[in-house]
């Protein structure tokens, strides 16, 4: 062990540092919270300043959500088509019931994620899929169901279950132009491309400082402490 007041040197060294790695992260994980909900912002705005020509509708007017199917773990395959689950892809198994591209959502358990399949796909019976897009853009109605917030229409005091029936009458408005929901959902496909991209920056910066702690706790407990100025 180094002398007393060795460690104390040590220990304020490892203080100053510690502190400037915290201050780093606060502002790491701050501007990765701010990436992420840049997007969700500028998706939540373009529904609430729709543009003029937008129409109100009943929701399965504009897409129709179906109960997944059955398929117990024993009668599971291993195959090329993703099976969906409440989580999204699961498992991959050798059936196939809706064709891509397709979009789906959790029916039991969790609620209220949305989840863009580019595959043929398996639904399961705790999802539900949009079985009718009625000629919409689908990768559009991915987007609309993300900012529609399906979440709150479960019920239930144990397993949160959403009934497809309580969302169907709701009223939206809706572009009825095929083109402005193309135009719509590449704005939104760069946007979201350039956000995971900083959200892959800050997830690295984040793990390079608690690195970074690391090593300087290994320097300061095998006398390389010094080698840090």
């Amino acid at each position: 062990l180094p002398s007393f007041s060795e460690q104390q040197n040590i220990v304020e060294l490892l203080d100053k540092s510690f502190a400037a790695i915290d201050k780093a992260k606060a502002n790491a994980e701050e501007n990765l919270q701010n990436a992420k909900e840049l997007f969700d912002s500028y998706l939540k705005n373009i529904f609430e300043n729709k543009s003029d020509d937008w129409e109100e509708k009943r929701f399965d007017d504009i897409c129709v959500l179906q109960r997944g199917f059955d398929l117990p773990t024993r009668l599971r395959k291993k195959g090329k088509y993703p099976l969906v689950s409440s989580n999204g892809i699961t498992d991959y198994v050798d059936l196939c019931k809706v064709k891509s591209p397709g979009v789906s959502t959790g029916r039991s358990g969790t609620i209220g994620k949305i989840h863009y399949i580019e595959d043929d796909y398996f639904p399961l019976n705790t999802s539900l899929y949009v079985k009718e897009f009625y000629g919409n853009d689908v990768k559009f109605i991915f987007y609309f169901l993300q900012q529609f917030d399906l979440s709150r229409f479960q019920s239930g005091a144990g397993v949160p279950t959403l009934n497809r029936n309580n969302v169907h009458p709701t009223k939206v408005y809706f572009p009825i132009s095929k083109k402005e929901q193309k135009q719509i959902t590449n704005k939104l496909e760069v946007l979201s491309l350039e956000c995971k991209k900083l959200e892959v920056i800050y997830k690295q910066k984040l793990a390079d400082l608690e690195e970074m702690k690391k090593s300087i706790l290994n320097k300061a407990f095998s006398g390389q402490l010094s080698t840090l100025n």
